[in-house]
């Protein structure tokens, strides 16, 4: 008996593939990827034939369109240059120029071999760097379109990118918001920057993704620039960050006692992580001051709500708090404050007949409380059939490790606060519980426990104490 496998080209260390190009102008780049574009299409379907020909055995020489093309540049082609895991005719490399570069990409391949990298050399790239086993990145810069339409692509974006926060593996997020399919990589290489208007990103991508990317660029951005392979940009937005949230962080830390209440007006923005709407109004007016109902010269105070806030370096700037920065450029005198910040003001008459808040504020634990607590809520707890979440940055292992400590400990992982949850576990670096900010997921254990919860917040060294119980 014969077998034959139908058209496997496959070898075992097939994976994905880029190879970039530079070139010293755009017009060169687009003419290359034009041309190898259509070689990769003839050449599949040329070396198909030759299998399907030759019994389906894999030829040991070029084929004649490979040996045309090296001897229009002038060398001679070496190796096998095959893909995918059937007939190399049903899923050719992507090829894409964009400015002065070129990248060809192939999400199942053997490498593209020596003498592809030749060509683009003869063929006038200045520069052809060493193939990547990694989908390439793309750079967008993108400008907001103004009013409730900037507002909800702004919030889209960061909710998906707010995912880096949870899953450290990209194939473990949601589909991004132009395409179905799901992103590969690591989210060290993605770096995500928003401040006004203006928005970057920087994330690896399937080749065949970006005209999807681009058709919703075109729909849902007022303008844009997008870049491949710009590998400086990742470094270069995640410091921008970094400095917004660090220069929101100082904005937002104000002496509340040193300031006035009485005869001021409020107006309230973004979620708040303590009370209700009604709630802060009553507050305002029992520190002697009035709700405003929108953002004008006459207002002397803009309440930023803490859960998800851009004070914080989360979240993205409303219609409101970009009003009131021009406002404050311009020389007005209001000034912008954290949820926290209003919750330690109290006026200097106050109004002895106002009613009190129908929930008191919960005021922000002292260090020290806040370490005590995590440290008392490890002790002695059963940890069989418990459900653990992690949020904030890990310091001693990754996710992978926590949750195969969770099995451990004869525990399942969570995927999001709920009811249910048991343990909420919070990274020590940079952690609340220390000295750091809290997330949307210990705000929202923080909810359920004021609810009657017994869901419990530890920190990872506690976590790490736990035996199985």
């Amino acid at each position: 008996m014969r077998v034959f496998t139908w058209n496997s080209y496959s070898c075992n260390n097939s994976s994905s593939y880029r190879l970039v190009g530079r070139f010293k102008t755009a017009k060169d780049a687009k003419k290359v990827a034009k041309e190898l574009s259509a070689f990769f299409v003839e050449y599949g379907e040329e070396f198909d034939e030759i299998v399907e020909e030759n019994d389906y055995t894999i030829p040991d020489d070029p084929t004649p369109r490979a040996i045309k093309l090296a001897k229009k540049y002038g060398v001679k082609w070496n190796g096998l240059l095959h893909w995918g895991d059937e007939g190399l005719r049903w899923s050719p490399p992507d090829v894409v120029a964009m400015d002065e570069t070129l990248v060809i990409f192939h999400d199942y391949c053997g490498g593209f071999g020596p003498t592809i990298p030749k060509i683009l050399k003869k063929a006038g790239a200045t520069k052809v760097e060493k193939e990547d086993d990694s989908h390439p990145p793309v750079t967008v810069k993108m400008t907001l379109p103004k009013g409730k339409k900037g507002e909800t692509v702004a919030e889209t974006l960061s909710t998906w990118f707010a995912q880096g926060d949870e899953h450290e593996d990209l194939d473990a997020w949601g589909p991004p918001p132009w395409d179905e399919e799901e992103i590969y990589g690591s989210a060290e290489e993605v770096a995500w920057a928003s401040e006004g208007e203006e928005i970057e990103f920087h994330l690896p991508l399937k080749l065949n993704a970006v005209e999807f990317l681009i058709e919703w660029l075109d729909e849902h951005a007022k303008g844009y620039a997008l870049s491949l392979c710009q590998y400086a940009d990742l470094k270069r937005i995640k410091k921008r960050q970094k400095q917004l949230a660090t220069q929101a962080m100082a904005a937002s830390t104000v002496d509340a006692s040193a300031l006035e209440t009485d005869g001021k007006t409020f107006l309230f923005t973004g979620k708040l992580a303590t009370l209700s709407r009604a709630e802060a109004k009553k507050r305002a007016e029992a520190m002697g001051g009035k709700a405003a109902s929108s953002v004008s010269k006459k207002l002397d105070y803009l309440i930023v709500g803490d859960d998800g806030s851009p004070l914080f370096g989360e979240g993205v700037k409303g219609s409101k708090l970009k009003a009131a920065e021009k406002l404050i450029a311009g020389g007005a005198s209001l000034q912008i404050l954290s949820e926290n910040t209003f919750l330690k003001m109290g006026g200097t008459t106050a109004k002895k007949t106002a009613k009190k808040p129908a929930k008191k504020p919960a005021k922000k634990p002292a260090k020290k409380t806040a370490k005590k607590t995590a440290k008392k809520a490890s002790g002695g707890k059963a940890t069989v059939d418990k459900k653990f979440l992690f949020t904030g940055k890990l310091a001693s292992m990754s996710r992978g490790d926590a949750k195969k400590r969770v099995k451990d400990l004869g525990g399942v992982a969570a995927s999001s606060v709920s009811a249910d949850l048991d343990y909420l576990v919070i990274g020590d670096e940079g952690s609340p519980l220390f000295d750091g900010k809290k997330g949307s997921k210990m705000i929202a254990a923080e909810k359920l426990q004021a609810k009657g919860s017994s869901v419990q917040i530890i920190s990872e060294t506690d976590f790490l104490k736990l035996k199985r119980k």
